[in-house]
């Protein structure tokens, strides 16, 4: 199924609640260069080099075009991670699902794997004690090669 291409006058149109956020349903907004205040329903698609402004939230399943960045002073996990870097290792583990790496302006890195968060260290410690019996190998070294690239990453 192929999602709705929003123009900037739809994008414009669409409702502001009684927060000052605009509601955005599923759809490509590969046509809007930037939003500031919006909330993103499941599966929305963004093009490339997109700018989000202040207080934008996106909900499950959102990607992201080809170069599209983060800038300073944004946050991520409830203001927890800061000024970071996001990288994203799709189609791994168990739930063959995204994990999210951050590294935030201090070269520390941040994991979301599902329902955990928490640094690389503890991630490495979850997944140890997650995959080591011989059913689960296969998804312990997916998640190994994911931290390695992800601690080559923070290196630079």
């Amino acid at each position: 199924m192929e999602l709705h291409k929003y123009t900037f006058e739809e994008f414009d149109a669409l409702i502001i609640n009684e927060n000052g956020i605009r509601q955005c349903p599923t759809g490509d907004y590969s046509l809007i260069d930037k939003f500031e205040r919006c909330s993103f329903d499941d599966g929305c698609s963004f093009g490339r080099g997109c700018s989000f402004g202040w207080r934008c939230t996106f909900v499950d399943v959102c990607t992201f075009g080809d170069v599209c960045t983060f800038g300073l002073g944004c946050t991520f996990e409830a203001e927890r991670i800061k000024n970071c870097k996001l990288y994203t290792v799709g189609g791994i583990g168990s739930r063959n699902d995204t994990t999210y790496f951050f590294i935030d302006d201090k070269k520390e890195i941040w994991v979301r794997c599902g329902c955990f968060f928490g640094d690389i260290n503890a991630f490495e410690a979850a997944v140890d004690e997650m995959h080591s019996d011989v059913r689960n190998l296969e998804f312990k070294m997916q998640y190994e090669g994911a931290m390695e690239f992800i601690k080559k990453m923070a290196s630079i």
